[in-house]
């Protein structure tokens, strides 16, 4: 009975062949599994060895070349060779070339004073984000501390059951509600050796899948870099980089790579001051009054300004759809004709560096001469919504505008039984429907009232 190997296509698997019956080895992060087995074949005793070679732990001396342990590794059983991929066959081909889709587990941690019907909401929206972002959610797990854990923002006991469900599911990405520090990144990528983010980076990885502009695209890589900054450090990198006839130990790995984002920032800063300038130079040249379209982001400002300027802006059922800042010209009442502005919708905990980066596009809003705020009344927690918006944009400084509160989606089941009460919390609101172009007369005039009294 002969007994031989392979590497497949130089990735982190091999192939073992005995006869006529194979195997398929392949490294997730840090574990080796068994992949595929041809149907058949009963010696597992053969390979308990090689199956088994993680029950206990395996040094090498690499001075010496020697190996401590009981157990050897997969590699040291079958070391790795160069192999043209040309030479496997197709079907081994497509399974390499399979891209494995990411499912998402959701983990979320309630402090102690936080609303239970707040904490439903922040996890009901990361569940649309990981949907925005192509990660379906398979299973979530929140809980509920007085104090985070420094390690691992969650207990050691929650730890095991992430790991549990993560494996009960397949799932391979493991998504944070709660920002994490670069230390509890590490720890937790260490410990259940699956890709582990937050909701920061998720909403950064959907801002630069939906970037389209110069502009977006400029503002997006500066806020990336900006939170990238401080999770640099690599420990698989030598920490000295010292060379013959340099003085001292010479700049670390880690200093070359801070050095160099942070030029990257400051490049990335200047080409957006120069593009505010034009954008400053550009408002100042018009000749006609403008308003802003702001709100929590889905919630119709696209669909609004489709149907008040007749256009054909983009729109989606996605949370970020909208990035670039849009503006068409709106016929108002009297023969007055303003410039409305669609930007960019706002979100709970959105990242500071983010807003400090899109600052030049939401400069539409603070010299906008009137500000159209665009509510789903359909949403259970539209209240909470208009709360975020409103501290979003004092934080950019777009406050003294006058400001016209809009219900939209007033034509769902769920926004007409709302209305009522929304109504009685916000007197001054104005029901509408962007989409069956229901209200939008009242809406014109309430913007030339708005104008005026600017």
């Amino acid at each position: 009975m002969k007994r031989h190997h392979k590497p497949v296509a130089n990735c982190h698997a091999c192939q073992l062949n005995l006869d006529d019956h194979c195997w398929i080895y392949e490294e997730p992060r840090s574990q080796w599994q068994k992949h595929r087995q041809c149907p058949g074949f009963e010696n597992e005793e053969l390979y308990q060895q090689f199956d088994e070679w993680q029950q206990k732990p395996t040094i090498r001396d690499r001075r010496k070349h020697k190996l401590h342990g009981s157990r050897k590794r997969p590699h040291d059983y079958f070391p790795r060779q160069p192999i043209d991929r040309r030479k496997l066959d197709q079907p081994e081909r497509d399974r390499l070339a399979e891209v494995r889709p990411e499912r998402a587990i959701l983990v979320q941690l309630i402090g102690a004073r936080t609303p239970r019907s707040v904490a439903e909401d922040s996890l009901a929206e990361l569940a649309r984000l990981a949907d925005t972002a192509g990660a379906p959610v398979v299973g979530t797990i929140a809980q509920r501390r007085s104090k985070a854990d420094p390690a691992f923002l969650v207990g050691e006991g929650k730890l095991g059951e992430i790991q549990t469900l993560c494996r009960e599911n397949e799932a391979n990405l493991i998504i944070f509600d709660n920002e994490l520090s670069p230390t509890q990144v590490n720890n937790l990528d260490r410990a259940l050796a699956i890709k582990v983010i937050d909701r920061t980076e998720l909403i950064l990885q959907i801002f630069a899948t939906r970037a389209a502009s110069e502009e977006s695209q400029t503002q997006v890589e500066l806020a990336q870099l900006q939170y990238m900054e401080r999770r640099v450090p690599d420990q698989r990198q030598p920490r000295f980089g010292a060379g013959i006839g340099m003085r001292g130990p010479g700049e670390t790995p880690l200093q070359m790579r801070r050095a160099s984002m942070r030029s990257r920032i400051r490049r990335l800063r200047k080409k957006l001051d120069s593009i505010q300038a034009r954008r400053g130079k550009t408002r100042d040249h018009r000749a006609l009054p403008s308003a802003c379209l702001v709100g929590y982001t889905n919630a119709g400002k696209s669909t609004l300004l489709n149907a008040l300027a007749r256009a054909d802006v983009y729109v989606d059922d996605r949370l970020f759809a909208t990035l670039d800042t849009t503006t068409r010209m709106v016929h108002l009442a009297a023969e007055q004709q303003v410039l409305v502005s669609d930007t960019v919708g706002f979100i709970r905990h959105l990242p500071h560096r983010l807003v400090a980066s899109f600052r030049s596009t939401l400069e539409e809003a603070v010299d906008a001469a009137a500000l159209i705020i665009v509510a789903d009344a359909a949403d259970p927690y539209v209240v909470d919504h208009l709360r975020v918006v409103d501290e979003t944009l004092a934080e950019v400084g777009a406050v003294g505008q006058p400001r016209v509160l809009v219900l939209n989606k007033t034509d769902t089941e769920a926004g007409g039984e709302a209305l009522a009460e929304l109504q009685e919390t916000y007197p001054e609101s104005l029901p509408i429907s962007a989409r069956g172009r229901i209200g939008l007369d009242e809406l014109k005039h309430a913007i030339c009232d708005a104008m005026r009294s600017e």
